[in-house]
């Protein structure tokens, strides 16, 4: 994975990761009803939502991508660092 150029902004505690064609076109935003208080993530059709667990701010994120530079996984680093 390869850190991406600026870190991932989280409000409300809340970070998601979508596609971005198919989450402008969404109208209901279907990730308020996924994540409730007993969840830490969810996944709807366009992404994931998740927790952040330490609130809001900025987090460290990674990008994995294939051989035609396809995104492919992304990973949010929560952990605070010592």
């Amino acid at each position: 994975m390869a850190p991406a150029e600026q870190p991932i902004g989280v409000d409300s505690a809340l970070v998601g990761i979508f596609d971005g064609t198919a989450y402008r076109q969404h109208q209901a935003m279907e990730f308020e009803t996924v994540v409730s208080v007993d969840d830490q993530a969810g996944i709807v059709s366009f992404g994931a939502v998740s927790t952040s667990g330490f609130g809001d701010g900025l987090y460290e994120v990674d990008i994995q991508y294939d051989v035609s530079r396809q995104i492919v996984g992304v990973r949010v680093n929560f952990a605070e660092d010592e």
